[in-house]
């Protein structure tokens, strides 16, 4: 059986959307940052038991201002929502309830999703608990929650492939 969802990566500027993509569909990582214009779509298939999974990945512009102006064209027939926090700028998870909110706005249900704490390399320069993380996912009722590094690598295929497995359910 086949499945085909879009999922949109939230989270503000500069958390590290577009290189957790990155690592996850090309097995890549580099340390220049490259401002997302608008949006990027990367496409990758995973399998989940039998099933053949394509998640259409939706990497978000960060900033607070598109969030609000554009959101419609771009959260309009999304499936799931993967939001993304720097682990050493608290902001950016204080942030993480306003981009959910804002995409359910549009699509009009409750959507699944995954929060990912991006940066684990960096654990000398944490700005926020993992106890202050704990809350922010269930604040946005997101049942799983993983520590991240687009650069080593670290729980990026397992949150990905928890967001495809999550889909799938019957």
């Amino acid at each position: 059986m086949e499945y085909k969802f879009k999922v949109n990566i939230v989270g503000d500027e500069g958390v590290g959307k577009t290189s957790l993509i990155s690592r996850f569909v090309y097995d890549v990582f580099s340390d220049k940052y490259i401002q997302t214009i608008g949006t990027n779509v990367h496409k990758k298939e995973v399998r989940v038991g039998a099933r053949r999974v394509t998640l259409m990945l939706w990497d978000i512009m960060g900033s607070h201002e598109f969030r609000e102006v554009l959101s419609q064209s771009y959260f309009y027939g999304a499936s799931a929502l993967i939001c993304v926090a720097d682990w050493t700028r608290q902001q950016t998870l204080e942030s993480v309830p306003e981009w959910v909110r804002v995409a359910e706005e549009v699509v009009k249900v409750r959507l699944p999703k995954v929060l990912l704490v991006n940066k684990a390399d960096l654990r000398d320069e944490r700005a926020y608990t993992a106890r202050e993380v704990a809350e922010v996912a269930k604040e946005i009722g997101a049942r799983y929650y993983y520590f991240t590094s687009a650069k080593t690598g670290e729980s990026v295929e397992a949150a990905f492939g928890k967001m495809a497995t999550m889909l799938t359910k019957d």
